[in-house]
C-alpha cells in the first residue's frame, strides 16, 4: 500500500533511499512543530521498549510481498567510512541498526530486487499481536470512523485507553504528531483528530478510508516516531563453495611382495546363474523380461481402489488365474518332453520354455505384484475394511498369490491347491 505516501512518484522513481511523506509537502509547511524539543534524532526509537516497534515490509515494485511487524535492532553498530576519504563517519546520536540480510533471509527472500519500507512506530492502543479496536461505523464520505472496543473489560485496553486520553493532545497548537490506524501489512491511515467517549474512539481521517476496509475490520493505534524509510535493495544469494573429496597421496612404501589380489575370475552367463534351471529362469523372468516395460509407477496394488477405475477387478483376477494355468501347462509339458531323447523333443521343450518366458514377460504391473511379491501380511496392523468400490469382489483389498516358501525366489502354490483356492475365493 505505497499509495498511502504522498510522494509516491518520488518513491517509485528513486534509485536510493527516500523518506516517505504522509502529508503533502505544501500542507506540511503550515504545521506547527514542538519548539521546545527540536532534536535531530528521536531517542525513544533506540530504547526498544515494549511498545516501541520497528516494522519492515518488502515490496516488488509497489506490490506488498511479505513483512515483519517486530524487528529487533542490533546493539552493535558497524563502522561506516566515507567512500572518498575513508574516514570513519560519526553519528550525532545512536542510530538504529537492522540486520537487513538476516531479516530478509528469515522471510525466505534469498535473491532478487526488492523495495523495503521500514516503519518506526510506538503502539498506543493494541498491537499486531493483540488488537483491541474494530471499526463500528464509517461516515458516508469515509473520512470519519467510529471504532469500538472488542472487549471493554480487558485490563490492558483500559490501561492503554486511559494513557491515550492523558497523553495524546491532538487539539494542541504547539506541535503536530502523526497518529495512525494500523491494519497490518503496512496498511496505515493517518488521522488528524480523535476523541474517546466510553468504549468508543472517534477519529477524523486526513483522507477517505480506502475501500478495502469495512465495518468489523480490526486495527491498532500507533504513533509514527519517524517517517518511514524507503529503499531499494538487491539480495544476492550466498555462494556456497563446491565440496571436493581430497585423495591421499600414494604410499610409495607399500609392500607388494605378498601378491594379494582381490580380483575375481571371469565368469560365464551359466556360472552367474547357477546350475538350477528353475532358479535361473526365475531370475531372468524377474529382472530381464520387464526391463523394457518403462518407468515403474508407485502404486499400492494391495487396494483395488488405487488402480481399478474403468476396468473390471474380477476380470483381471480371472485372466491372471488363466495365465497361471498356462504357465503350469507349459512347465509340465517342457518337463515331460525333456525326458524324451532326440533333437525334436529338445526343440519342443525349448518352445514351451519360450512360451512360458514370453507369458511372464507380458505381465502388467498388477500381475507382477501378485506373482513376485510375498504373500505374507503387508503391514503389522490390521487394515480396516472399507465399503468396497469394486462391487464384483468381496472387498477392496488383495494380497499376492500365496507362496510355498518364505524367501526369494518364491514358489507359487499350484492353481488346484487348497491354498490358492482359498486365496482366490476369499478375494
Amino acid at each position: 500500500m505505497l499509495t498511502q505516501y504522498k510522494n509516491i512518484d518520488q518513491i517509485l522513481q528513486a534509485t536510493g533511499s527516500v523518506s516517505a511523506e504522509r502529508i503533502p509537502s505544501i500542507r506540511a509547511q503550515h504545521l506547527s512543530r514542538d519548539r521546545n524539543n527540536l532534536i535531530q534524532f528521536n531517542t525513544e526509537i533506540t530504547t526498544q521498549t515494549e511498545n516501541q516497534k520497528i516494522e519492515i515490509h518488502v515490496y516488488s515494485n509497489d506490490t506488498w510481498i511479505t513483512g515483519n511487524h517486530h524487528v529487533v535492532s542490533r546493539n552493535q553498530i558497524p563502522v561506516y567510512r566515507d567512500s572518498l576519504t575513508n574516514e570513519v563517519i560519526n553519528f550525532a546520536a545512536q542510530p538504529v541498526a537492522i540486520d537487513l540480510y538476516g531479516e530478509l533471509s528469515a522471510l525466505n527472500l534469498t535473491t532478487g530486487n526488492f523495495r523495503i519500507a521500514v516503519n518506526f512506530f510506538k503502539n498506543l492502543i493494541g498491537s499486531y499481536e493483540r488488537q483491541h479496536l474494530r471499526i463500528d461505523e464509517i461516515s458516508p464520505d469515509r473520512t470519519e470512523i467510529k471504532l469500538r472496543a472488542i472487549d471493554d473489560t480487558d485490563p490492558e485496553f483500559l490501561q492503554q485507553i486511559a494513557n491515550y486520553i492523558r497523553t495524546v493532545k491532538q487539539t494542541s497548537t504547539r506541535w503536530y504528531k502523526s497518529y495512525l490506524l494500523n491494519f497490518s501489512r503496512n496498511q496505515c491511515v493517518l488521522f488528524v483528530n480523535s476523541v474517546v467517549i466510553g468504549e468508543y474512539l472517534y477519529v477524523k481521517l486526513l483522507d477517505p478510508l480506502p475501500d478495502e476496509f469495512d465495518v468489523d475490520f480490526r486495527a491498532w493505534v500507533v504513533e509514527e516516531e519517524k517517517p518511514a524509510y524507503i529503499d531499494n535493495v538487491f539480495v544476492q544469494p550466498e555462494v556456497i563453495p563446491n565440496q571436493f573429496n581430497t585423495l591421499s597421496n600414494p604410499n610409495w612404501y607399500a609392500n607388494a611382495s605378498y601378491n594379494i589380489s582381490a580380483e575375481t575370475d571371469l565368469l560365464s552367463w551359466n556360472d552367474l546363474l547357477g546350475s538350477s534351471l528353475q532358479t535361473s529362469q526365475q531370475i531372468i523372468d524377474a529382472y530381464f523380461s520387464g526391463s523394457l516395460s518403462g518407468v515403474k509407477l508407485n502404486i499400492d496394488f494391495s487396494d483395488f481402489n488405487n488402480f481399478v477405475f474403468y476396468s473390471s477387478a474380477t476380470e483381471r483376477l480371472e485372466n491372471f488365474k488363466y495365465k497361471l494355468q498356462l504357465l503350469e501347462y507349459y512347465t509340465a509339458q517342457s518337463a515331460a518332453i525333456s525326458l524324451i531323447s532326440g533333437s525334436v523333443a529338445t526343440t519342443n521343450a525349448a518352445d514351451f520354455e519360450t512360451q512360458r518366458t514370453n507369458l511372464i514377460g507380458g505381465f502388467d504391473a498388477f500381475e507382477k505384484f501378485l506373482y513376485y511379491e510375498s504373500s505374507s501380511k503387508l503391514t503389522t496392523y490390521d487394515i480396516p475394511l472399507e465399503d468396497a468400490t469394486v462391487p464384483s469382489v468381496t472387498g477392496s483389498y488383495i494380497t499376492p498369490v500365496p507362496k510355498s516358501n518364505a524367501s526369494k525366489p518364491y514358489t507359487l502354490y499350484p492353481v488346484t491347491s487348497s491354498q490358492f483356492q482359498s486365496w482366490y475365493v476369499g478375494v
